[in-house]
């Protein structure tokens, strides 16, 4: 508005063009709604508010109680209060059945705890038990073997005649005609198994001539031994 800047007030734009209108600045507002048609608007209700088909939506808006959460409404667009709804089917039985199948499996978890510590304790009383048979089943390394050694060297004896077999049994099997039978987990042929059943026999009995020959002598020297003395 100033052309410019320190410029005085008594300038012929205030003069001429301001100053007359300056007594209009208060009712601008007013002006500007009637230059351009715009109607005129305020905090009070107007009339429209007042029909009769606006006090009926009002009046059913109230009946409703479209302005709080409440059950028992007939719009179908209305909310649910869900609440309330939870309420009426928890005390109609479903918090019964709720608790009880709760304490169901409650129960349930329990007992299986229950035998899952039976269980343990179980093992715990039955391992040392079944440790202390195996230990007294097993011999003692510390005792000495109470053998004669006649029963060793026979042993012995038995051990050299069965690896002498083997061979024998081995050539009888790989090719022959004659029968064959398993005795102690070995093949055996009947007629060579006869023949050394009386080998083992004449030998027995020689053996058993020279142990009474042995101990006949050795009578005879002790008695030659008591008529000398």
């Amino acid at each position: 508005m100033v052309k410019k800047r320190g410029g005085d007030f008594d300038d012929n734009f205030y003069r001429h063009t301001l100053s007359p209108n300056v007594e209009h600045f208060l009712r601008i507002k007013e002006e500007i709604e009637n230059a351009f048609n715009l109607r005129k608007r305020g905090k009070a209700h107007t009339s429209p508010h007042l029909r009769d088909e606006f006090r009926v939506l009002l009046a059913l808006y109230k009946e409703e109680n479209l302005h709080s959460f409440c059950p028992g409404r007939s719009l179908g667009h209305a909310a649910i209060n869900q609440f309330n709804d939870g309420y009426k089917k928890l005390d109609g039985g479903k918090l019964d059945d709720f608790l009880l199948k709760s304490t169901f499996y409650a129960d349930v978890i329990a007992d299986v705890q229950t035998h899952k510590r039976t269980e343990v304790e179980e093992q715990l009383v039955t391992s040392p038990d079944h440790s202390n048979d195996v230990t007294a089943s097993e011999p003692d390394s510390s005792i000495p073997n109470s053998l004669p050694s006649s029963a060793s060297e026979s042993q012995s004896h038995e051990d050299d005649n069965n690896d002498e077999e083997n061979p024998i049994i081995e050539r009888l099997v790989s090719g022959s005609d004659y029968d064959v039978y398993l005795s102690d987990n070995r093949l055996i042929h009947e007629d060579w198994n006869d023949q050394d059943a009386g080998a083992g026999e004449e030998e027995s009995s020689d053996e058993e001539n020279m142990q009474e020959t042995g101990n006949f002598t050795s009578d005879e020297e002790s008695d030659d031994d008591y008529s000398d003395a």
